[in-house]
């Protein structure tokens, strides 16, 4: 999701006095919550994560969950702005400072989640063409990536608030906002369900980019001066060419090599183009909020 509400908007807008107290807790509260998360899936859920299999019986899995959300999603696009049009925007303060600690602190957990299976099995697999064509399916079968994935995955689903939060405090949705939103389930799903070699690096890169993201938008929320905003977008930026450079080695050992990898040329192709439209839309969204418009020259007179 773009780092903005109403892209393009250059007006000054008064700094809010900084939240002093807010600030020395958010970070170590992110911190603490996620390596606490951690521990327990290490001890206490270990058999969970251990014995999980992701198919088609996998809560959530069949095709109809995701158009399901998808439809839903869509109905609360067209319907909650009318149930709003003659209403105040709701005060929803606490309710977006919990929400994006959670997604701030989940995709913490999520990303170093998958980069520790990804470090293990690069341990006992050290070429390349394990990490990213997986040749053998050995991804399902000798780690728990498809937990992460799966958790990913759902994440994707509980991400619907954010657009809610924005409708109901009456803001502007751009397109590039629902259209990240709703594409963004489908190529979780897609890559889920034909095992996808390569997706761990997009799921991880993803998920990291999102650590920051929502703990600057629970930063504004709670008064507190974050200055990296325009380096956040950049990083969402560098995040998709990483990613449509890393699927380029998926394509590498099908065509050149001759390897038949896990995945298909579908979740390829679909994934290319989403990877690519996201690069567009948010160069475009960077150029509209960050580029300076060149000062009008000041009329001569004689």
């Amino acid at each position: 999701m773009a780092v903005s509400e109403k892209p393009g908007t250059n007006a000054v807008r008064a700094r809010p006095p900084h939240n002093a107290f807010a600030a020395s807790i958010l970070s170590p509260s992110i911190i603490i919550s996620a390596a606490v998360t951690l521990g327990l899936l290490e001890t206490v859920w270990k058999p969970v994560v251990e014995n999980f299999k992701f198919e088609r019986l996998t809560l959530l899995h069949e095709p109809k969950y995701p158009i399901i959300a998808t439809l839903g999603y869509v109905l609360m696009l067209i319907f909650l702005p009318m149930v709003m049009k003659n209403r105040q925007p709701l005060n929803l303060k606490w309710v977006m400072v919990i929400h994006n600690w959670i997604l701030s602190t989940g995709s913490l957990v999520m990303t170093i989640g998958m980069l520790k299976e990804v470090a293990l099995y690069a341990l006992k697999n050290p070429q390349w063409v394990h990490l990213t064509c997986d040749p053998n399916y050995t991804h399902r079968a000798s780690t728990n990536l498809f937990f992460w994935y799966y958790i990913f995955y759902l994440s994707k689903m509980y991400e619907f608030i954010d657009t809610a939060i924005l409708i109901l405090r009456k803001k502007n949705v751009i397109f590039l906002h629902w259209y990240h939103h709703i594409i963004t389930l489908w190529l979780c799903w897609v890559c889920l369900d034909v095992d996808l070699g390569i997706q761990w690096f997009s799921s991880a890169s993803n998920t990291l980019v999102h650590v920051f993201m929502y703990y600057f938008y629970a930063s504004q929320t709670l008064n507190i001066q974050v200055s990296w905003k325009k380096h956040l977008t950049t990083l969402q930026i560098v995040q998709f060419v990483l990613g449509i450079s890393s699927n380029l080695s998926w394509a590498y050992f099908t065509i050149i090599k001759g390897i038949t990898c896990s995945g298909n040329w579908f979740s390829f192709w679909f994934g290319k183009f989403v990877l690519v439209s996201f690069l567009v839309l948010f160069i475009q969204f960077y150029r509209r909020s960050y580029k300076k418009k060149p000062v009008a020259a000041a009329t001569k007179t004689n």
